[in-house]
């Protein structure tokens, strides 16, 4: 089975293992759970350490919950090439003012209407123990329900990508105070990192898992020896930002690209050389 090597910084990278996990991720979940973890990992190219998915397990005795960050969904949809747009909004209870559902509308270009959605706060609000909403649904209640309604909708209108995604955070009972926001600071060997990718240095013992992540060294080589103006042009050709953008089965195609156009520049630098040695060389008079 393939390495998994997830970019961590533009320097550094680290392989996904249970040892990464609980040393990085969460240090309560166990070998099952971690296991599991790493499955939806690989089976939706999704990298932990950037926050695109979270193990939740605030303690050993309690079950360990995953769910995904709610771009991640926007990121996927847009990936399709089919995404058109998306809508959404609340509507308030007259009564009490206070927010009584949220609805969302997805579009693709290849339908002739819309997905509409409606989610309503009663079903989803989250509390805590006395009862109380949560900080972040009593501080953002229309947010947190928007969020919800358009992460279904976008279910809806893309199941074949979505299929078996794990939910938001938003679907889930999870106190959003509680989720980190930053990336993982994670202290990597890049030289190591780049062995493994190329198959030089032998894994340490545990499960190795296919993933997006394991050619983004090579994206990191290529953008040193292109330069940053010619590797993001290359990449925007391809209609991608980041080489974190690219799917599984693009990559080869854009790294050949990329590599092509450093093979271009060796030729034009060795034909300037020369050029540059026949203008040094002294004229040749007549006999």
């Amino acid at each position: 089975m393939e390495k998994s090597i997830v970019k961590v910084t533009e320097s550094a990278a680290i392989e996904l293992t249970p040892k990464t996990i609980k040393t990085y991720i969460n240090q309560y979940a166990t070998d099952q759970e971690i296991a599991l973890f790493l499955n939806q990992c690989a089976m939706f190219q999704l990298n932990p350490f950037k926050r695109e998915i979270y193990l939740i397990k605030y303690s050993s005795n309690q079950p360990a919950t995953f769910v995904v960050g709610y771009e991640v969904y926007l990121k996927r949809a847009d990936r399709t090439d089919k995404w058109a747009g998306m809508e959404s909004g609340t509507e308030d209870d007259p009564k009490t003012g206070r927010p009584l559902k949220a609805w969302a509308k997805v579009y693709r270009k290849d339908w002739t209407a819309c997905l509409y959605h409606e989610v309503y706060l009663e079903e989803y609000i989250q509390k805590t123990k006395e009862g109380e909403p949560t900080r972040f649904w009593k501080d953002k209640p229309r947010t947190m329900l928007k969020k919800v309604a358009l992460s279904q909708a976008f279910r809806m209108a893309f199941p074949d990508e979505f299929a078996g995604m794990p939910y938001t955070a938003e679907e889930m009972p999870v106190d959003h105070a509680k989720l980190p926001a930053a990336e993982v600071a994670v202290e990597a060997d890049p030289i190591r990192a780049e062995l493994e990718a190329d198959g030089q240095v032998v894994n340490e013992t545990g499960p190795q898992i296919p993933g997006k992540f394991e050619h983004l060294d090579r994206f990191a080589k290529a953008k040193k020896r292109l330069g940053n103006h010619l590797y993001y042009e290359i990449l925007g050709t391809f209609r991608y930002k980041h080489a974190n953008d690219i799917p599984v089965n693009g990559r080869e195609k854009v790294l050949a690209v990329m590599n092509q156009a450093r093979e271009d520049m060796k030729e034009m630098k060795k034909r300037s050389t020369e050029l540059d040695l026949q203008e040094d060389l002294p004229e040749q008079t007549g006999p």
